[in-house]
This record gives structure tokens, C-alpha cells and sequence, in this order.
């Protein structure tokens, strides 16, 4: 693993989630970066599929919005820090992490 930290300062070092706030127009512009995340990576090793794999995931959204109503579940739901926030239905930890969703057909 890569660890030099020759010209690392203590300030790259430190937390400070403001410094992804204002990002120079450079980075702004890096095609393939979508909301500044990097699912697909960027450059010449990009992913040919990106735009294809968004363009799939919209179609399946919006065949799905029309179709369907969309309820959130009676059940409570309660936060819990893992590696990350996960929702939990309060009093079924066991279950894991889930969010529930009442999903009828749409019927006009």
C-alpha cells in the first residue's frame, strides 16, 4: 500500500469535510465524475458502461414511479452507527438492517 507522506501536511491530515465544499473548477469539470463520487472511476480507465448504467438505472425508475404507489412502512425506524448509518426496524436488530416500504399497484 501506498503511504508516502512526503508532502503531506497536517492540514490534508486533519478532518475537515469543508474542504470538499469548494472544489476547484478543474476537479468540477473531470468527466465520468458523477456528484463527486467516483462509482464508475474516471480518466482512461473509466468505465465504458457509466452513462449506459445510468441511463438503465433512470428507465427503471421511471418505469416503476407511474406503476406503483409508495408508502413508508407503520413500523418505527431507528438509526444505528455501524461502519455507517443503517436504518433498523425498532425491536428486529436481528433482522439486520432493513427500511420497509408498503408498494401497491398504482390504481388511478
Amino acid at each position: 500500500m501506498l503511504d508516502a507522506r512526503d508532502g503531506v501536511t497536517q492540514i490534508d491530515l486533519a478532518y475537515s469535510p469543508d474542504r470538499w465544499s469548494d472544489l476547484p473548477e478543474t476537479v468540477k469539470l473531470v468527466p465520468g465524475l458523477i456528484s463527486n463520487i467516483m462509482t464508475f472511476s474516471v480518466g482512461s480507465h473509466s468505465c465504458p458502461g457509466t452513462q449506459f448504467a445510468i441511463m438503465e438505472i433512470k428507465a427503471f425508475i421511471a418505469a416503476l414511479v407511474p406503476a406503483f404507489e409508495f408508502a413508508p412502512s407503520p413500523q418505527v425506524i431507528i438509526l444505528k452507527l455501524r461502519i455507517n448509518v443503517r436504518p433498523f426496524v425498532k425491536g428486529e436488530d436481528d433482522y439486520g438492517p432493513q427500511l420497509p416500504l408498503l408498494i401497491k399497484p398504482y390504481t388511478g
